[in-house]
């Protein structure tokens, strides 16, 4: 990737970084039809996750800044993996 080709898919890392620190906030719909100790632990398992993700966005941006595209992708598709699978759990649609 030529340098403004880096420096644009940084600033959409940061872009999805700052989304997941704000979707962390949110308490999944799963959560609000179940109570107690259900309800905790859907929380706790949802951020979690989202925690998981933020740390692989962060190898994204670390692979994009050492110019190790491979492994970036590597790390996207992991992410996309882990999307998928949470939003099949929670019934979320895309």
């Amino acid at each position: 990737l030529r340098k403004k080709d880096i420096d644009a898919a940084l600033a959409a890392v940061n872009q999805v970084q700052s989304a997941v620190i704000e979707v962390k906030k949110l308490v999944p719909d799963a959560a609000t039809k179940v109570e107690g100790e259900d309800a905790s632990a859907i929380k706790s398992d949802f951020r979690q996750r989202l925690i998981v993700v933020l740390e692989q966005w962060l190898f994204v941006e670390k692979a994009l800044l050492q110019g190790k595209m491979e492994e970036a992708a590597k790390f996207m598709k992991t992410i996309s993996e882990m999307k998928k699978s949470a939003h099949e759990e929670y019934e979320v649609e895309d």
